[in-house]
């Protein structure tokens, strides 16, 4: 269901769109939604998604093919773009054996961003021609992006539409990978006529105030509104724990990424301390390790954190996005064992800003002894906490998605005026 690409006159004298399906009002905008390649990365867009189809708005989420059937699961039409593309596979080729990602890639470094800029480059290469055909054709009003989806800026900018670029979480790569970027993908916008790879009309940051790198550019601070799938709402989530509760969580990339292993060490840990009742949010755990936890185990399974999080006194996970703007705005404590990429960074900002703590070394992640002290400061000490929920304010007072939805309506109105 795309449009032809046909234009007419209406008798007020404006442009009308000659559609192949029911159109939305003239009013309407069409917005095409692009993220990275990963559903970790559209997640953060849904509630603008929503917000977007709510104010009345036509909203397509371009995606390779093999992750249409996912996506389409958040309430979002797709349109299946680019080649396909799973980035859990493409990790763990690069992970010998049982070892974890901290264990064999380490720390990222200014290089690390700079190479990542290279591979989406290539990324955009696969999917450019497609992506802008089906734009031609759709004609959207506006893109909302990735910051790793170089194609997205370049169809916007090709077409003279306003680009939105929307952060998926705390951000560490801009400089290096900018500069990377901008570089590789010289002759690609040559090609389209662009002097340069543009910068986005507006950039649209989901990451707490206190917590983004400090180093990189703000954004408009969009509040984030936890997504995390959908499920079930469990019965015993819906009484106050009458003693701390620990939830212990891996995502959806790290139970592939030799999780198990992590997930493991964590249990050991937060079984060593007396009176805590523990949530394991993750696919599965050892018999064995279950039998530590005895009567103290409340819930082992995957299920979406945003219906179970709320009341817990920490929340322990890898520093994944979801679980990362979740956990921060429900104002809980977090523990981050750091594991690749963006983690680190914010494993950083969690220990600077003290609304938790984190092991952010192989040594120290290997260390049970250490791993259950770190358990220890959360749920005693009341400071966490204290810091948890001040972060959590902070992400109250930023800008929900529907007033978002105004500001991208004016953004699009002034570029058509200026273009007239």
């Amino acid at each position: 269901m795309v449009g032809d690409g046909s234009t007419g006159s209406g008798p007020d004298g404006r442009t009308l769109r000659q559609t192949h399906y029911v159109p939305f009002p003239e009013e309407a905008l069409r917005v095409l939604i692009s993220p990275h390649a990963v559903m970790t990365h559209l997640m953060p867009m849904v509630p603008l998604g929503w917000a977007l189809r709510a104010a009345g708005h036509d909203v397509l989420v371009a995606l390779p093919q093999n992750m249409c059937a996912d996506a389409g699961r958040v309430g979002l039409n797709t349109v299946a773009i680019g080649p396909d593309y799973d980035d859990v596979q493409f990790l763990r080729s690069r992970l010998p054996g049982d070892a974890l990602p901290i264990e064999v890639w380490g720390k990222p470094d200014e290089e690390f961003w700079g190479i990542v800029g290279v591979s989406h480059t290539r990324m955009m290469r696969g999917m450019l021609e497609e992506y802008l055909a089906f734009a031609r054709q759709w004609q959207p009003d506006l893109i909302v992006t990735d910051p790793m989806l170089l194609a997205g800026r370049m169809v916007g900018a090709a077409l003279g539409i306003p680009v939105a670029v929307h952060r998926w979480g705390i951000d560490p790569l801009t400089q290096g990978f900018e500069r990377w970027a901008r570089r590789q993908s010289r002759s690609d916008c040559r090609e389209l006529g662009l002097s340069r790879l543009a910068g986005p009309d507006v950039l649209l940051d989901p990451g707490p105030p206190g917590l983004p790198v400090t180093v990189y550019p703000p954004g408009r601070p969009l509040r984030y509104e936890p997504y995390n799938g959908l499920g079930s709402i469990p019965k015993w989530a819906l009484t106050p724990p009458t003693r701390p509760r620990v939830v212990i969580s891996m995502g959806t990339h790290m139970p592939a990424l030799n999780g198990q292993t992590l997930i493991d060490r964590l249990v050991r840990a937060v079984a060593g301390l007396d009176g805590v009742e523990v949530v394991l949010a993750v696919p599965s755990c050892d018999p064995e390790l279950l039998d530590l936890l005895g009567d103290r185990l409340v819930h082992v399974g995957t299920i979406p954190l945003n219906l179970i999080l709320a009341g817990s006194s920490a929340v322990a996970f890898h520093g994944g996005t979801g679980t990362a703007l979740t956990a921060s705005r429900l104002g809980i404590p977090q523990l981050v064992v750091p594991q690749y990429a963006d983690q680190f960074p914010y494993a950083e900002r969690v220990t600077a800003v003290g609304n938790g703590a984190a092991i952010d070394t192989a040594e120290g992640q290997r260390d049970i002894g250490v791993i259950r002290e770190a358990f220890r400061t959360l749920v005693e000490s009341p400071a966490p906490m204290a810091a948890a929920r001040r972060v959590a304010e902070e992400v109250a007072g930023m800008i929900p998605a529907s007033e978002m939805v105004t500001e991208l309506e004016r953004l699009v109105r002034a570029r058509e005026r200026s273009a007239a």
